[in-house]
């Protein structure tokens, strides 16, 4: 009698276990139902990335998953739902006075003997920093980018996350500024014309902190493929302090600066 409840028992976590691999949660968002695309999906200190649909398939029990998404309130999933909804942030955008400020361009050129390969770490693809001085050391608004490249790979599926956070005495901070993300399918750059538009970026008199992060894998935790690169960067010859960012949104600065990738930015001092 005992061995067949321990049977059963048996055959009771492998039907749940086979049924959990199987479900695919679907992210919207809670005021208009539509889906919010790539989701940051934290599982058990593991982290990956819903689908342009807000699709993501679970493929493994976990103990802990929380949903992130820049504009929404961070979501701990506790129970297994088909469903589930993300809650926008109250954003208060402060009012800007374009016109009482002057159109200004700075950048750090280019060495084309200089360059530096992005590629995703499948799955937990590393979000690397870098931090810029403000050369006006005036408050101002970014208002674009430009981003050349050395090469781009053949990667269909590879897209460029791009993410500024404000930094105080020398530390970046936890957040990205709101409407600051900008996401590139890589297939769409060229090498050197990448004038990227940015949402009135605010930038402190001390300076930014620029973020850059190359995603191959969307939709799903069974994530199992080789490293490779995915863009290479042209490097300038200015030294920068450089950051990593980790799952618990922690930024940790390396020993020495690092050469800042060829950006040039157009803004409103």
């Amino acid at each position: 009698m005992r061995m067949n409840k321990v049977i059963i028992t048996v055959f009771f976590l492998l039907m749940v276990n086979i049924s959990f691999k199987s479900q695919t949660i679907s992210i919207i968002d809670s005021l208009d139902s539509k889906p919010v695309s790539f989701v940051e999906v934290v599982m058990d200190g593991k982290l990956f990335y819903a689908d342009s649909l807000g699709k993501f398939r679970v493929h493994r029990t976990f103990d802990e998953l929380v949903l992130r998404k820049e504009g929404y309130y961070d979501k701990k999933v506790n129970a297994f739902t088909g469903k589930i909804l993300l809650s926008q942030k109250v954003v208060r955008i402060p009012e800007v006075h374009l016109a009482k400020r002057e159109k200004k361009t700075f950048g750090f050129p280019a060495k084309k003997n200089r360059s530096v390969r992005l590629s995703s770490i499948t799955p937990r693809s590393v979000e690397l920093g870098y931090l810029i001085e403000n050369p006006y050391q005036k408050s101002g608004i970014l208002k674009s980018m430009m981003l050349p490249m050395k090469k781009v790979f053949d990667n269909e599926n590879a897209r460029l996350f791009i993410r500024f956070y404000p930094i105080e005495n020398g530390v970046p901070a936890k957040e990205p500024i709101d409407n600051s993300l900008v996401i590139i399918g890589l297939n769409q750059m060229v090498k050197n014309k990448n004038n990227i538009p940015l949402e009135n970026i605010p930038i402190s008199e001390e300076g930014i902190l620029l973020s850059v992060q190359v995603i191959e894998a969307f939709g799903t935790s069974d994530v199992n493929q080789p490293i490779k690169s995915s863009v290479q960067f042209f490097s300038s010859s200015k030294k920068v302090p450089f950051f990593i960012r980790n799952t618990q949104k922690e930024w940790k600065r390396f020993e020495e600066d690092f050469p800042l990738i060829g950006v040039s930015f157009e803004g409103r001092f």
